[in-house]
């Protein structure tokens, strides 16, 4: 019998897509989904594995998959958009319609007994529903067969857990596969078990019918059970457990289960649901995702139970401070502690050391979780294991050339080979983390000796980066060898969060932040791909470039500074933006998806651990943060919590100084704060933060007067309830409706010119036309304005533009050499990064006199391996005669050479021309005997431009190129008088 909590999971009120959003790839009745090839997981806190729900509806794990089809005649399902049970429960679902009959699936993973190292079982119920006025017929056939193709993970099994089930042998031999008295086999082994009483077995497969006549309203139910790990025939009680389990019973354990755990942690609600069920849902996938060892005792925190099935030091340090800032300390500390290398006797003697950029992160782990919780029994026990793990630091720094910590591979993040800025980050806030430790334990000398080797490495990384800043303008790039190279990671925070580094408001991270969020973001969140100096140059030089893949939790080292800056508004768009990137089940990415793309993450599969452990840590923050000794309250509210009558509430929060409990009550003209703080030790100071649209008019804080500071209320740390009155002329249209219906415009009907790294309104810079990089005589500038609002100001001399610099009104005319930059202004004092143009004044290039030319090129070529363009002062190893620039007509059968074009070609008429080479490695173009393009090194395919002026008439020239290994191309266009940007013509191109 259908109890019901089955009825309240299965028939539950949905959530409605963004109010008046455009219809989203067909159904706008489900909730929106940013994923084109979505992942879902069914699992259970600490259990070894766990199912992959796939986009279209089937559940693998990895030993094969259960596919479902519907209807008459019979349709493989195909939903993409799921949802979870009350929101963010992990329990997901999803929807079929077919002929009138609506099919209902739902999932939930319980393992035998409640212990996570017995069988994982997923529970799928289905129902059928006749939602017509007249009887009609319903099907549901499952089978389980061989694991699908495109968004399926292989899932490699925890051998123990594996091994204790199945016989790895025999299932993998070939077999057969039956279904009878309600089990399904393979192999002979049970791959799932269904209510028998309503099925038909299908002949010769492991697979089971459902038929029904349904009465209208009428709902029919199928019922079926998947273990894990397929059981093998021989382990009788293991078969026997999972055929008794009654699965009302197991959903009404699971559901009690994720309920009473979240009763436990730290209480956050908004008015907001997206917010709020992200963030509870983001806890559980973190808990799936960890893994108890064989021992019992042993617990694996990993990023997830596919492609990341592994514990990373990196992502766990940010995953149990996530624990620990949820009120979960008990999980925090079994987390960390597989971070600690024991000896024989069990004493701490060191930390594990698995990648290069752990050595500070470990030390974070141990040292917050200390800060949360005070334990000092677990500061004891992990500090045997400190001094040994500061020694092997000292070492690394002496040995190297920089006294940095030392340089390594292309390995990961920054793909640099050199010495990574991150890296350095992480020392100095592990030794502080040390020194903590040594001090709170009563080490003083050693306590000492890290502060000193703290502020020694500060120094140093500092002196290289005034270096470095001094070439960029400010900008602290990934790596300490060459500013352009690297990808933006750790060097995005600016040194601020969570290192301590640097102040907010420095002038380098100012510059940081500002370069990464202006040229690195796109659909309003991070990219990994070339730097944002790298990328500015680039656009400077009037390259074109492409920014990398879109990347999820990267946007979290930027915004997390921008906090801390106070830069409210910025937080609240990139906050939305982020969820408008996350699945209908709240599911967040790493990377592998171009801007606007075809949005299927390529094997990178979600929901990924190290965006759940950044969201929670973001709200967290955003909601009550620390800052040295200084806590903060309410860092960035959005418009929607605080209108009238709405209220943002934390309770029970974990901080460095106690818990932290208070709600935010928002009023016609204001807002009552109430406080029940529960300090171990007092902050410094308390501030409380008002929203960034609202202008304050004064501030009461248990009765009395205090300053009211736009940038934050300072109020006495003992406050029970604080008063505030403000006024808002304009409320912003910030939400996630808003950034979803943004996003659903710009990906579909995007408006010419329109800004789309951006999913709010965002002062873009002003764009130039009418001039190239060069000029003859004279030059009409036109700046164009491609933002419906504001002013443009400029200058011509190479200043930055400010408020108070010259209007741009009219075309300017220039006659010499003229640098110029412009910025947009908007009136509400929000300002775009300048526009920069070096235009100068050139004379024409002469032609020459030549004789018997005939069509085509010369085309020699040289064999080798290059980093960069030779010399070309060999003999070449071949040559050819070349009609046009075709390369698949002229490359070597070899994937290391080296070629190069020579002739002439005929320009058709006085003017400047742009010419472009496009390639994959390096190439260069020379005309006339003086350079045009440079466009040399190792690179992916690239096109860079270069500007001449040419009188008409016929110049020599020469195009030079590369390739090592990999893809290879070369493509060389020109554009002109008259002449569209095309590849040049074999009918411009002559040789001797």
């Amino acid at each position: 019998m259908v109890t019901s909590i089955i009825a309240l999971f299965m028939a539950a009120q949905w959530t409605q897509p963004p109010a008046n959003s455009p219809t989203f790839e067909g159904d706008s009745r489900v909730p929106f989904s940013f994923y084109k090839v979505p992942s879902d997981v069914v699992g259970f806190k600490d259990c070894p594995e766990g199912f992959q729900l796939t986009y279209d509806g089937s559940l693998n794990n990895g030993f094969g998959e259960l596919s479902f089809a519907v209807g008459s005649p019979l349709k493989p399902v195909n939903q993409r958009v799921k949802e979870l049970a009350k929101g963010w429960l992990p329990i997901p679902r999803y929807r079929v319609e077919r002929d009138g009959i609506t099919y209902t699936f739902m999932f939930f993973g319980y393992p035998i007994g409640g212990d996570p190292r017995e069988n994982l079982i997923c529970n799928v119920w289905v129902a059928a529903t006749n939602t017509r006025r007249s009887t009609l017929h319903a099907v549901v056939e499952a089978q389980y067969h061989e694991r699908g193709g495109q968004g399926r993970a292989e899932m490699p099994c925890t051998p123990w857990y594996r091994d204790r089930f199945m016989d790895v042998g025999q299932y993998n031999a070939k077999g057969i596969s039956t279904a009878s008295d309600g089990m399904a086999w393979r192999n002979g082994h049970l791959v799932f078990c269904y209510n028998a009483s309503a099925a038909k077995e299908l002949p010769d497969a492991a697979g089971t019918r459902f038929e029904w006549t349904i009465d209208a309203g009428e709902t029919k139910w199928a019922l079926l059970k998947v273990p894990y790990v397929p059981i093998s025939s021989s382990r009788k009680s293991d078969i026997s457990k999972v055929a008794q389990t009654e699965m009302v019973a197991e959903l009404v354990k699971t559901n009690r289960f994720w309920e009473d755990l979240r009763s436990k942690t730290t209480k956050i609600d908004l008015p907001d649901p997206k917010v709020v069920d992200t963030l509870y849902s983001s806890l559980a996938y973190l808990l799936m995702a960890r893994d108890i060892g064989e021992d019992g005792k042993t617990y694996i925190q990993k990023v997830n139970e596919f492609q990341y099935d592994d514990f990373y030091p990196r992502d766990t340090a940010y995953i149990a401070r996530t624990y620990d800032m949820m009120n979960l300390p008990d999980v925090a500390k079994q987390t960390v502690d597989y971070y600690l290398v024991r000896n024989e006797q069990g004493k701490v003697e060191g930390l594990k050391r698995l990648h290069p950029d752990d050595w500070g992160q470990s030390l974070w782990a141990m040292g917050s979780h200390f800060r949360m919780t005070r334990d000092r029994e677990f500061a004891k026990m992990v500090y045997s294991g400190i001094p040994g793990h500061v020694k092997g630091y000292q070492e690394g720094i002496a040995s190297d050339p920089l006294r940095m910590f030392p340089a390594t591979i292309a390995y990961d993040n920054e793909l640099i080979n050199g010495h990574y800025t991150g890296h350095n980050f992480w020392c100095i806030l592990g030794l502080n983390e040390a020194e903590n430790l040594a001090r709170e334990l009563g080490h003083r000398d050693e306590a000492a000796e890290y502060a000193a080797l703290k502020q020694s490495h500060r120094d140093r990384l500092l002196a290289i980066l005034k270096k470095l800043t001094d070439v960029t303008g400010g900008y602290i790039p990934p790596g300490l060898d060459d500013p352009k190279a690297g990808f933006d990671w750790e060097n995005a925070t600016g040194g601020v969060y969570p290192f301590g580094v640097l102040p907010p408001q420095h002038p380098w991270v100012t510059s940081t932040v500002r370069t990464v969020r202006e040229y690195k973001w796109r659909e309003g969140i991070s990219t990994w791909g070339p730097n944002g100096w790298a990328l500015k140059q680039s656009i400077l030089q009037g390259k074109p470039t492409h920014s990398g893949s879109i990347h999820h939790y990267q946007t979290f080292n930027v915004d997390e500074v921008l906090l801390a800056r106070g830069e409210q508004r910025e937080v609240i768009e990139d906050l939305y933006s982020i969820l408008a990137h996350t699945s209908s089940t709240n599911a967040g990415f790493e990377m592998s998806m171009d801007p606007w793309g075809d949005r299927d993450p390529q094997g990178n599969y979600s929901p990924h651990g190290w965006f759940a452990a950044r969201y929670i840590e973001m709200v967290r923050n955003i909601l009550v943060r620390e800052e040295g000794e200084t806590l903060h309250l309410a860092s960035a509210l959005a418009p929607d919590w605080v209108k009238p009558g709405k209220s943002v509430s934390i309770k029970n929060a974990p901080t460095y100084f106690g818990k932290v409990s208070y709600t935010y009550n928002a009023g016609k003209s204001g807002a009552t704060v109430t406080l029940d703080n529960k300090w171990a030790v007092r902050p410094a100071k308390l501030i409380l933060h008002t929203p960034f649209f609202a202008k304050v008019e004064s501030a009461y804080a248990d009765g009395k007067p205090i300053v009211a500071n736009p940038s934050g209320i300072d109020i006495p740390v003992a406050s029970k309830k604080v008063l505030i009155r403000w006024k808002v002329s304009e409320w912003p249209r910030l939400s996630y409706e808003a950034a979803v219906r943004s996003w659903i415009q710009k990906n579909h009907k995007p408006a010419p010119g329109e800004n789309r790294d951006f999913l709010f309104p965002h002062p873009t810079r002003p764009k130039l036309e009418g001039v190239g990089r060069v000029f003859v005589d004279k030059a009409t500038v036109r700046i164009v304005n491609t933002s419906p609002q504001g002013k443009v100001v400029y200058t011509l001399d190479g200043t930055e533009p400010a408020v108070g610099s010259p209007v741009y009104k009219s075309p300017i005319e220039i006659d010499k050499d003229t640098v110029i930059k412009a910025m947009l202004v908007w009136p509400d004092g929000r300002m775009s990064e300048p526009m920069v143009a070096a235009i100068k004044k050139t004379d024409y290039r002469e032609p020459i006199l030549v004789k018997a030319l005939k069509p085509g090129l010369l085309c020699e070529s040289w064999l080798g391996k290059f980093e960069n363009l030779p010399d070309f002062s060999s003999k070449p190893d071949s040559t050819v005669h070349a009609e046009t620039i075709d390369l698949a007509k002229l490359e070597p059968r070899a994937d290391f050479f080296a070629l190069r074009l020579t002739g002439y070609i005929e320009i058709p008429r006085d003017g400047v021309y742009s010419f472009t080479t496009g390639s994959d490695d390096g190439s260069c173009l020379w005309i006339g005997g003086g350079p045009v393009v440079h466009n040399d090194g190792l690179h992916a395919y690239q096109e860079v431009v270069g500007d001449i002026a040419l009188r008409k008439g016929i110049y020599p020239i020469s195009i030079a190129f590369f390739n090592t290994d990999g893809a290879r191309y070369l493509r060389v266009f020109w554009e002109g008088p008259g002449l569209a940007k095309t590849s040049i013509p074999g009918s411009a191109l002559f040789s001797q």
